[in-house]
């Protein structure tokens, strides 16, 4: 089955804070299967978003992707002396430093 971008953004963001949602949870309220959830999850991570885990870390971030999204933060800021929500660049490089670490 397909679906709109605007589905997909509007189910993907149940599964960040502060919905936080359970990718089994929301498949069962969206009737959609568990494994398209995993597929859009990933492939928003590959484009520069930080989607949580479900874990034990009360803000339900791992202390792996804490540490990830402030390397890239600092990185860029000091490398490009640029704030890193300009123009998405911050993103762009998260996404590079996942794919290149196999996040």
């Amino acid at each position: 089955m397909r679906y709109s971008q605007e589905r997909k953004q509007a189910v993907r963001a149940k599964l960040a804070p502060p919905h936080k949602r359970t990718v089994r949870d929301l498949a069962a309220r969206e009737s959609i299967s568990e494994a398209t959830l995993y597929n859009w999850r990933r492939q928003a991570r590959l484009d520069g978003a930080l989607f949580p885990d479900a874990g034990a870390d009360p803000e339900g971030w791992s202390a792996r992707e804490k540490f990830t999204a402030v390397i890239e933060t600092a990185r860029l800021r000091v490398s490009s002396n640029v704030p890193s929500t300009v123009a998405g660049v911050g993103c762009t490089l998260l996404a590079d430093h996942r794919l290149a670490n196999g996040l």
